[in-house]
């Protein structure tokens, strides 16, 4: 899957995107993650600039020396949205 970058207060990490759905993605990282919002680039295999959102931490599972953050979009924009469920949408019929 894809590379999800973050930028928490300044510092940016690329993440190994594990999931995706309309309101968020599951992402690789390390085990101490951020506690607050941050924005979030995602590319999207769609012929488009990478998805540009704003999200927050909501779970997280420790896991082999890292851990597994699940990330909700909580401020993204209409047209992006839309976007991305209709490429969401399209993974689940591509499966």
């Amino acid at each position: 899957m894809q590379e999800v970058t973050i930028d928490y207060e300044g510092s940016q990490m690329s993440l190994s995107a594990l999931d995706l759905s309309a309101n968020g993605v599951g992402v690789w990282g390390p085990a101490r993650c951020p506690a607050g919002p941050f924005k979030v680039s995602l590319p999207i295999e769609d012929g488009g600039p990478p998805l540009k959102a704003t999200g927050r931490v909501v779970r997280q599972y420790h896991s082999d020396g890292g851990s597994v953050w699940g990330i909700q979009f909580t401020d993204i924009d209409d047209a992006s949205s839309q976007r991305l469920a209709a490429y969401v949408v399209s993974l689940t019929s591509a499966a």
